[in-house]
């Protein structure tokens, strides 16, 4: 997402175009976890509803707020799923100790508000997903894990739908980071094979944060600054 701003596309237009990439990916890693039996269908069929319901209303906000404002809003997001990176909260993968079902309308609620946030930006969706799969839902973390893609792959597909719809996917530079996303994932994995998750894990903190601080500006003053 913050490449494709660095490229001259707003805000918003990145954020919608960001999708393709996303999608192309979710589709690969679903069929991965389908065709190894570890999709929960009975609980994705369960979460599907509420999750695409908030994924739409998110992007349909997405698609309607200023790019001067969103800009703010991704710069905050980077930081917290840098943050996150960085502290490495485990305790949110761990099944609560009760085990005790929430109602149905509080669990549709929360993956409600999940998907929102994924219809609305994306970054860090995984995560979130997998945290509410496990500690809402009660799956143990590799079901979590395959329920986590498809609602990823489902979630996408309705946000695409309303940014299409909008006018706001750009084909040309999404399709090119499409391609990049499946290189990437592929030599990101031989990586972390190769010199461990922790080393993968420094890199993308360094970089979100950085992302970051430019969407903030905080570059461009420091080069005012110093003359640059």
């Amino acid at each position: 997402l913050p490449l494709l701003i660095s490229l001259g596309l707003p805000e918003t237009v990145a954020n919608a175009t960001n999708r393709l990439a996303v999608f192309a990916n979710a589709i690969t890693s679903a069929a991965g976890y389908h065709q190894a039996g570890r999709v929960p269908w009975r609980t994705v069929r369960l979460l599907l509803l509420p999750t695409l319901l908030g994924s739409a209303a998110g992007a349909w906000a997405a698609a309607r707020i200023s790019d001067e404002a969103f800009r703010p809003v991704v710069a905050v997001v980077l930081l917290l799923v840098g943050g996150m990176l960085v502290l490495r909260p485990s305790r949110w993968l761990e099944p609560r100790a009760d085990a005790r079902p929430l109602p149905p309308a509080a669990e549709a609620a929360i993956f409600f508000a999940v998907g929102f946030y994924g219809g609305f930006i994306q970054a860090g969706i995984g995560f979130f997903l997998v945290a509410a799969t496990v500690r809402v839902a009660g799956l143990d973390l590799i079901r979590a894990n395959g329920a986590k893609v498809v609602l990823v792959l489902a979630l996408t597909l309705v946000a695409f739908a309303v940014f299409l719809a909008a006018g706001e996917i750009r084909w040309a530079e999404g399709l090119v980071l499409a391609v990049g996303n499946g290189i990437g994932g592929y030599l990101g994995a031989r990586s972390a094979v190769r010199w461990g998750a922790a080393w993968i894990r420094w890199v993308m903190v360094v970089t979100v944060i950085a992302s970051a601080l430019e969407l903030l500006g905080v570059f461009r003053a420091i080069g005012r600054l110093l003359g640059i």
